[in-house]
């Protein structure tokens, strides 16, 4: 499995799969906090952080919504 980016932050990983990037893992090593792991192109991952965060970005807000309730769901069906 080849991660390319981690994150902690649920609205940037939500932002992430927006945009087409794959969740590959759910580090849950630190019982406060879910890092989640992104597979996929390195450089265009750090593009859209990057928009991310100087608030650049133009998502749909159904499309925010809808992928946040998916995250969630997989997030609580893979509990420990």
């Amino acid at each position: 499995m080849n991660i390319a980016y981690e994150s902690s932050d649920f609205g940037l990983a939500v932002t992430l799969c927006c945009l087409g990037f794959r969740v590959v893992s759910m580090n849950r090593s630190n019982p406060k906090r879910v890092l989640f792991c992104f597979g996929g192109d390195r450089t265009a991952i750090d593009e859209a952080v990057r928009k991310y965060w100087d608030l650049s970005l133009k998502l749909s807000p159904l499309e925010v919504f809808t992928h946040q309730k998916l995250l969630k769901q997989r997030l609580y069906s893979e509990q420990p």
